[in-house]
């Protein structure tokens, strides 16, 4: 960044601290699915404990709000299940995970930079805090497997008719020089001999 920023090129540094930004938010996301599931599922009703989901998710919402398609919907699911001081009762953790991850794809980021809620004592996710799959990143990579194939193809479309046009181009020239071979033994020309 720092050497970018020294020759006068200000639009990589700025790209590379957008993408920082962005991957900051992975460890507050993570943080606040880890709150919610403990809220929801694992008994933490401690003052402590929604006072910390309060602080993470009064950090994220911010950045949901403005996502296009449901980032207010979704703020709003997020900040009535984590902050709101009218709730009675734990968070409901599916709405949360659900919430955040339609706007991953807004935000930058992916399922598997996010990952879930792994339970070491059962080598497994966490009831219903599993990764989620990332749809578009699936696009993208479909998409560039088509590109990928696509090229594939017309390489060897390509090589197929230059090896085509090498063996005709072989046949013409053997067939030239058969033909002169055979000219070059009918000529026989008579020479006079001199006395």
């Amino acid at each position: 960044g720092q050497r970018r920023l020294r020759h006068g090129s200000c639009r990589e540094p700025r790209k590379n601290k957008e993408r920082i930004v962005q991957l900051m938010l992975v460890p507050l996301i993570q943080s606040t699915l880890r709150n919610a599931w403990l809220q929801s599922y694992g008994g933490d009703d401690s003052e402590e404990s929604h006072a910390e989901g309060i602080a993470l998710a009064s950090a994220i919402v911010p950045y949901i709000n403005p996502c296009e398609n449901s980032g207010p919907e979704d703020a709003k699911i997020i900040y009535d299940n984590m902050i709101s001081t009218e709730r009675n009762a734990p968070p409901r953790f599916d709405q949360v995970k659900s919430a955040l991850e339609r706007n991953y794809q807004c935000l930058n980021i992916t399922c598997a930079e996010v990952g879930g809620l792994w339970d070491s004592a059962t080598g497994s996710y966490k009831e219903g805090a599993g990764r989620c799959s990332d749809q578009f990143a699936l696009e993208e990579d479909n998409t560039k497997f088509t590109i990928l194939i696509a090229v594939f193809g017309v390489l060897l479309a390509g090589s197929i008719v230059l090896i085509a046009y090498i063996f005709s181009e072989r046949r013409v020239l053997s067939s030239a020089t058969a033909k002169s071979r055979d000219q070059d033994r009918d000529f026989n020309p008579h020479v006079p001999e001199i006395a």
